[in-house]
């Protein structure tokens, strides 16, 4: 079964190449593993998209290229391992694709990895340290102040689905309120 966050990051740029690779045949060969390697993972073949990130992983090393690429390689190759139940190899992965994350690498790419760790953690029961994976997750995006205000948009739109007679949403935008309230502490 898949997750909503089990679709990872691809590491490509909008013009469909992956960062820190040069155009040449190497560049390529990547783009080319990485079709191969994702139609693998759709298809459930995780061993051969392994196989693919392998090749990515050798041919990124040999050329020296960005640690943004190795971290998103290294990431794909932990969802693989989660999928086939090998969490303790997923997590090493991911504690090496955080290692080779840059250091002003988006604050989204380090949450997917800290929830992939989280989701490998729980599996293994060490909820402590999955719990930290959270916090830290939590503590990067959550705004405080954007928080409050959308729960408090959350609760304006209870109001209007009252008045509107639609309970059920209603009834969902006061709960996404209080956990957003919740969340920020604000009573």
């Amino acid at each position: 079964m898949k997750r909503p966050q089990d679709k990872p990051h691809d590491g490509k740029t909008t013009s469909g190449a992956h960062p820190g690779v040069s155009p040449s045949r190497g560049g390529e060969d990547v783009g080319l593993l990485d079709q191969l390697a994702e139609f693998s993972v759709s298809a459930g073949e995780y061993a051969s998209a392994l196989e693919y990130y392998e090749q990515i992983l050798s041919i990124a090393e040999r050329a020296r290229e960005s640690s943004g690429l190795l971290a998103g390689v290294f990431l794909k190759m932990a969802h693989c391992r989660s999928q086939t139940g090998d969490y303790d190899a997923a997590v090493r992965l991911l504690d090496t694709a955080l290692e080779n994350l840059p250091e002003d690498a988006p604050d989204l790419d380090r949450c997917e990895i800290l929830n992939e760790r989280a989701f490998a953690l729980i599996r293994l029961g060490e909820y402590g340290e999955a719990e930290h994976c959270v916090r830290a997750v939590t503590e990067r995006i959550l705004d405080p102040a954007a928080a409050g205000e959308l729960a408090r948009a959350q609760s304006n739109y209870r109001v209007i689905a009252m008045r509107r007679g639609d309970w059920e949403a209603a009834h969902q935008s006061f709960e996404a309120a209080l956990a957003g309230y919740r969340m920020v502490n604000d009573r």
